[in-house]
């Protein structure tokens, strides 16, 4: 598989897990993007007393992979484990996270650009919508001002770089 390079935005992969004892495992899942439904690579790490019978299951159980059903529905069915979520965010928490690197705060510093359509309303950390249209080739600059686009509903907007 060709390896994906990683911006700054994105956060680390890997899936954790915990077994029935409370242990950690970590499970290294490699997708192939040329048949994103077939069934990936799968490594599990931690303790062979508690890793072995998952990597069991899994060559046991690879039959029950179905190409219709996502990554997670499937490895959830394959391996017999329950994997952690997220508890789902709160309306309040998630109008506040920039919605180019979805994070609440960047360097110390709150999402301060908002688009101004009222259906989209996104919000972005200037420093991230100035990196977004920096990287497009229709943006138009005037000075240190940068004219684009809103990346969800294409609304003009602008920053300037301080």
């Amino acid at each position: 598989c060709p390896r994906l390079h990683r911006s700054r935005f994105e956060r680390e992969d890997g899936l954790s897990l915990l077994s029935q004892h409370s242990m950690p495992l970590t499970t290294q899942i490699e997708v192939d993007p040329r048949a994103p439904s077939s069934m990936p690579t799968c490594r599990v790490f931690g303790p062979d007393t508690i890793a072995h019978p998952l990597r069991q299951r899994l060559l046991n159980h690879a039959s029950e992979w179905q190409p219709s059903r996502s990554l997670l529905t499937n490895l959830t069915a394959v391996l017999a484990v329950t994997f952690p979520s997220r508890p789902p965010p709160q309306e309040e928490d998630q109008s506040m996270e920039c919605t180019i690197c979805y994070c609440r705060l960047l360097d110390g510093a709150a999402p301060d650009v908002t688009c101004e359509q009222p259906q989209c309303a996104k919000v972005f950390h200037k420093a991230c919508l100035l990196e977004w249209l920096q990287a497009l080739p229709t943006t138009r600059r005037s000075f240190s001002t940068f004219f684009g686009e809103c990346p969800y509903c294409a609304t003009g907007l602008s920053v300037t770089a301080s």
